[in-house]
């Protein structure tokens, strides 16, 4: 699933609102840059998730379903067929739902170098 740079700025407390502007496009290399009252940050979006859930475990394990409520970004939705779906674009990649997911279905790792939010303006 594919969120705009807004949905997800929108997610971080404090950056809704950001003004955003392209830096590099393409479909493996959306970056943007961020402002918002004196801030910056990048947003490179990776094509390759850094999440995953896995259906089976979770469907036959999970009944309390933590990612749900957990993660901060509220990344964590059902679909129609009442699977958990991530959009993993928005991650603010404290792994609150790693350690939340007790039954083992969730797959989480860093994003590949240079990938996600990165807060390096100060």
């Amino acid at each position: 699933m594919t969120q705009s740079p807004e949905s997800i700025l929108s997610a971080i407390p404090g950056w809704d609102g950001a003004s955003i502007t392209e830096l590099s496009g393409g479909l493996s290399n959306q970056t943007w840059l961020a402002e918002i009252g004196g801030r910056k940050a990048v947003l490179k979006i990776d094509e390759q998730p850094h999440i995953v859930v896995d259906h089976a475990v979770c469907g036959e394990k999970c009944v309390l379903r933590p990612c749900l409520y957990v993660c901060p970004a509220n990344l964590y939705t059902l679909d129609a067929e009442n699977e958990i779906q991530v959009d993993f674009e928005g991650c603010l990649e404290c792994g609150t739902c790693f350690i939340a997911c007790a039954d083992d279905a969730l797959t989480w790792h860093y994003p590949r170098a240079g990938h996600g939010v990165q807060y390096r303006f100060g």
